[in-house]
């Protein structure tokens, strides 16, 4: 499937369902601020959208690459080769596992006085919305 068509058929799908809850909350709309909004929204939409339709369609007086073989390497080689391939060393693996548990430490320690569900997500609501939401 052409990556455009892609982008712009899942994408326009999650933008419509995005930009029909603004418009229920009153934020997009045909007067005032609603329709600043709605001519921002759709203005930054078209300009990704025609940007990008641009540069994939081999933009006039630009030249494009034309496309060549794929000479692999031994090392490219290894990489897909389940028996070649490289696993990693026991340091790395050291590194993941120690990782791992310093995660879940940090999250038994800063954990232990959470009573319920509404502490957990949202930190017993003692932080800012915004934190919150960068947070997830």
């Amino acid at each position: 499937m052409d990556p455009f068509i892609y982008n712009f058929a899942l994408g326009g799908v999650v933008f419509v369902f995005g930009a029909v809850l603004a418009w229920r909350q009153g934020s997009l709309g045909l007067s005032g601020r609603g329709r600043r909004n709605l001519c921002l929204v759709l203005g930054v939409f078209s300009f990704y959208f025609i940007l990008q339709a641009f540069l994939q369609y081999k933009a006039p007086g630009m030249p494009a690459a034309e496309p060549s073989a794929y000479n692999p390497t031994p090392a490219s080689e290894a990489a897909v080769d389940p028996s070649k391939s490289y696993r990693g060393a026991p340091v790395d693996y050291a590194i993941m596992i120690g990782y791992f548990l310093v995660i879940v430490i940090m999250g038994v320690f800063f954990g232990r006085k959470m009573k319920s569900t509404d502490d957990f997500f949202f930190g017993g609501r003692k932080f800012a919305w915004w934190l919150i939401a960068f947070s997830m």
